[in-house]
């Protein structure tokens, strides 16, 4: 059996005839009009410009990241700073205002997983301060606090869409104050780079249909492993525009039931992770409205637990192996730490009950490690 990371392409993203409903959770959290592009970096890129974010700026990021996000912020010039995040990825004000410059101009804060972050205290340090907020919330499509949607306390917010289901592309950018304008309009998707990213979708639901996955024997290859999950940090990506194709799926999309599926999911290996000593689930409890991008786990001993998955079919990721350069062990050692034992088990739409009974047994099997 083979679980894919992410949600497979069927034919109903392709071709379901639902239509968006006036309250559906995608209208209630992204505005009607909102600039499509390619991929999230580009809407960051785009967010920082409407800003008037450039040289002579800094712009505060969290310790725990990835490279691509660096790409953006340089592509403008300014120069990137890290705040700490706490062990169990806590971000608050304090961590904040103590890393700020005189050259401070904007300050990104994610909702990791798609789970909550606080925010009063760090928009109310913005707007004291003059720094514009914005949320990056590449990983909480269809996630709310409560019956609030994520992504609306910011100045700006990110999306990438395209990390919570099958689409071939996409990154939203969400303007919250009137003082940002609109970006222009940028060049069309390419056609062929939307042909090569529908086959790329493809692989999962092939490899889900055969039960194997080729890719798996290369994961446990720690120098393929890199190679294949390397981050680009340029700042000469490509700024484009997504694909309507892309678009169109993602208004058909019934964000009620991705959620809905997630969370199930969510809860049924939570559950798992629960009663396993080498485990311990990052985020044990989801509040009401949370869509879950996955289930972040802790081990100590997370070389052996990936391979313990990846034995299986059972494809799990890190978030992330390689922090940026600048982020320190010396200066940053909870999110090195955090780098070294999280992995991400997949909780997507797509899984079936014999998926998520074979996770679950898999996670209980796990042996070795120091215990939590």
């Amino acid at each position: 059996m083979y679980v894919a990371a992410d949600p497979i392409l069927t034919s109903a993203e392709l071709f379901s005839p639902y239509v968006q409903e006036d309250n559906s959770l995608l209208k209630r959290q992204i505005p009607y009009g909102a600039p499509y592009y390619a991929r999230g970096r580009i809407a960051l890129w785009a967010a920082l410009n409407s800003m008037g974010v450039g040289a002579q700026h800094d712009v505060l990021l969290p310790s725990f990241i990835c490279d691509s996000v660096l790409g953006p912020i340089e592509a403008v010039g300014a120069l990137p700073r890290f705040y700490a995040t706490g062990p169990s990825l806590e971000i608050d004000g304090e961590r904040i205002r103590s890393s700020l410059t005189q050259n401070s101009a904007a300050v990104i804060v994610p909702h990791y997983f798609g789970v909550p972050t606080a925010l009063d205290e760090i928009r109310a340090l913005c707007d004291e301060r003059g720094l514009w907020l914005i949320e990056d919330c590449a990983h909480a499509l269809f996630s709310f606090n409560g019956t609030a949607p994520l992504g609306h306390q910011g100045h700006a917010a990110i999306y990438s869409p395209w990390k919570s289901l099958p689409l071939p592309d996409g990154g939203i950018l969400a303007l919250h104050d009137g003082r940002l304008v609109r970006p222009d309009p940028l060049r069309e998707h390419r056609p062929q780079a939307l042909a090569a990213r529908m086959v790329y979708r493809m692989f999962p639901t092939l490899e889900t249909i055969v039960g194997w996955s080729p890719r798996v024997s290369l994961l446990m290859r720690g120098d393929l492993r890199e190679s294949i999950q390397e981050r680009d940090r340029s700042p000469n990506f490509r700024r484009e525009s997504g694909s309507g194709f892309s678009y169109q799926m993602l208004e058909r999309t019934n964000g009620e039931l991705v959620r809905a599926r997630r969370r199930e999911n969510f809860d049924r290996l939570a559950k798992a992770v629960a009663s396993q000593p080498y485990l311990r689930s990052l985020v044990p409890t989801l509040n009401d409205g949370v869509c879950p991008l996955g289930l972040p786990v802790l081990c100590q001993n997370r070389e052996h637990a990936r391979r313990h998955f990846l034995q299986r079919g059972i494809n799990v990721r890190a978030y992330w192996d390689r922090l940026p350069r600048e982020v320190t062990e010396d200066e940053f050692p909870d999110a090195h730490k955090l780098s070294r034992e999280i992995l991400i088990m997949p909780v997507h739409q797509s899984l079936t009950h014999p998926q998520l009974n074979h996770m679950a047994t898999a996670i209980e099997t796990l042996t070795e490690g120091a215990p939590r």
